[in-house]
């Protein structure tokens, strides 16, 4: 299974190392970017699961950062800024932006890593999510390709898809109407399981 990712966005070596003491017993894969344009580039491509990033850095800072990938239209809710020299105009700026976390330099570890383990745990249930609304509309689409067949077919398939929750309720609602007149509907073992939970 793939680790999260942690992508963070600051030029000092030492921050660097202190992220990653920090969640060195994490199952996390943290990656390092030194400026914003880096940043960017790594943030679009490896979509972590929460970002740090730095305000003041060469080439890019982190406004710049922020601007350029609320214009990608990126989420960016999942960004926790970590800064020496944040003023309340730059943490005003970041809030208009989409960030959700602002800290000032020296943060407390604890917290962070607090932080960091909500939005690693709120990505897996995002991901899974993702995932299952997929599966859905596939079984979905399957279904309404059956419409019209061999009841026996179309309820071998969905006695395959009993964990997904709504099969049932899905399977009453739709393949009834198509074999309201079939008998060979009402002695299905799939709907007349289904009726005696009813």
């Amino acid at each position: 299974m793939e680790k999260p990712k942690i992508l963070l966005i600051d030029d000092e070596q030492m921050i660097y190392e202190s992220i990653k003491l920090l969640l060195r017993r994490e199952p996390y894969n943290i990656l390092w970017a030194k400026n914003g344009k880096e940043g960017l580039d790594m943030f679009s491509k490896e979509n972590p699961a929460t970002t740090i990033l730095d305000i003041n850095m060469p080439i890019m800072n982190g406004i710049g950062f922020l601007k350029r990938a609320k214009s990608s239209d990126y989420n960016l809710s999942s960004v926790i800024v970590l800064t020496g020299h944040g003023e309340d105009k730059e943490m005003e700026q970041c809030f208009n932006l989409g960030v959700s976390i602002f800290f000032r330099k020296p943060f407390h570890p604890i917290e962070l890593k607090g932080f960091i383990n909500h939005f690693v745990g709120f990505k897996k249930v995002q991901k899974n999510l993702i995932h299952e609304i997929n599966n859905n509309i596939k079984l979905k689409q399957k279904i309404k390709q059956m419409q019209g067949k061999k009841v026996g077919l179309a309820c071998k398939y969905l006695s395959e898809c009993r964990h997904i929750d709504f099969t049932q309720d899905f399977f009453y609602q739709h393949m009834e109407i198509y074999c309201r007149e079939d008998d060979k509907f009402k002695k299905c073992p799939f709907y007349r399981s289904y009726q005696k939970q009813k």
